[in-house]
């Protein structure tokens, strides 16, 4: 197996840091799915890791939970949703319509056992969701089977997923929002502790590998944007 890159250009939990906000993110997020909250949002401009956030969320919750994730945001309306939410229980849903699908997902979420491992739907670029989307989204967190909820939702999105839910949403919506982060790009400090601790990780010492000045160039030039640094320093 080709060894992972110290800097990849895409989303690896192996190389997750707790540098910024990512980690206060990320127990905030943590709390709420085992508080089971219905939904949490994460905000963040492109680059700042909102992807990698969302697949570490995905491994930490693998065993625990029926993992849903979709990194397209490619969800339009109601039967849409209940196929995506079908699939960890291997349902057939081609040519079916939503109510036989909406039936299908009590029965399955009702089952013996079923109490103990609930739903987990994580979308990411959730900028990209129709109000459609939005409304099925709330509709299946409110689904509830042995007394308790079964899915719980974590959207993530740019800037334009708060505008959407501010000014497009309606407020039965964004009531059920009980997380709200905000991802942030790094600052100065920031950016060098996550360069050290990268290079530290690969077996090598920072200061025999990037000098002050270099990462001083380098923060200025990604104003701290972590997808930005991977690139200049692959």
């Amino acid at each position: 197996m080709t060894p992972l890159p110290p800097f990849p250009a895409f989303p690896s939990t192996e190389r997750f840091k707790n540098v910024g906000t990512i980690q206060q993110s990320l127990d905030r997020l943590c709390r709420a799915i085992d508080s089971m909250e219905p939904i949490s949002v994460v905000f963040g401009q492109a680059g700042v890791g909102k992807s990698l956030l969302a697949e570490k969320l995905r491994e930490d919750y693998q065993e625990s939970h029926h993992l849903v994730a979709i990194r397209d945001g490619s969800i339009n309306n109601h039967l849409d949703l209940l196929q995506y939410l079908l699939q960890p229980f291997h349902v057939d849903t081609e040519g079916r319509d939503e109510i036989s699908l909406r039936i299908e997902l009590q029965k399955c979420l009702s089952q013996e056992g079923q109490q103990d491992k609930s739903i987990l739907l994580i979308v990411d670029n959730s900028q990209r969701l129709t109000i459609d989307a939005f409304e099925a989204i709330q509709s299946a967190t409110d689904l509830l089977a042995h007394g308790r909820p079964q899915i719980q939702a974590i959207l993530l999105g740019s800037q334009k997923l708060e505008e959407l839910l501010i000014g497009s949403c309606p407020e039965s919506i964004t009531q059920r929002i009980a997380t709200r982060c905000y991802l942030q790009a790094l600052n100065e400090n920031e950016t060098r502790s996550y360069i050290h601790s990268v290079i530290e990780e690969c077996n090598a010492e920072p200061s025999d590998t990037i000098t002050e000045n270099a990462l001083s160039t380098l923060f200025h030039f990604t104003n701290g944007i972590p997808r930005v640094i991977n690139q200049l320093m692959t």
